[in-house]
């Protein structure tokens, strides 16, 4: 097997030619690409989510001293809502940690029934 070209070694051959030419082409299709700073940009509308804050405020409101179940205290959610399944995810899980958190700052007592 024949060992590496004089050419090969000082890089001045047709790949070298071909590897310069590929890097100048990249590099000016960076600049086409580029996209302005204050350019605008199309996002999906966010859907308006049941957020801890507003789950904390509720038991706070609805409580008063009482014993009650998780489910009390989770938002009315339509059968026929945008994205029901997400809204009623996010509900039981904000009201959750609310409820964690209420507890750790002694604001209310988190009992279990079962694991």
């Amino acid at each position: 097997m024949p060992g590496p070209t004089r050419q090969a070694e000082e890089g001045t051959g047709p790949a070298a030619a071909v590897a310069g030419d590929l890097t100048a082409l990249l590099c000016a299709c960076l600049v086409a690409l580029r996209v302005p700073a204050a350019a605008d940009f199309w996002q999906p509308a966010r859907p308006t989510l049941w957020r801890a804050a507003d789950a904390a405020a509720r038991i706070g409101e609805m409580l008063d001293g009482k014993e009650a179940e998780l489910g009390v205290f989770l938002p009315r959610i339509g059968p026929c809502a945008p994205e029901r399944g997400l809204r009623c995810r996010a509900a039981v899980a904000s009201t959750l940690l609310a409820g964690l958190e209420l507890a750790r700052n002694g604001g209310v007592l988190l009992e279990q029934d079962r694991p």
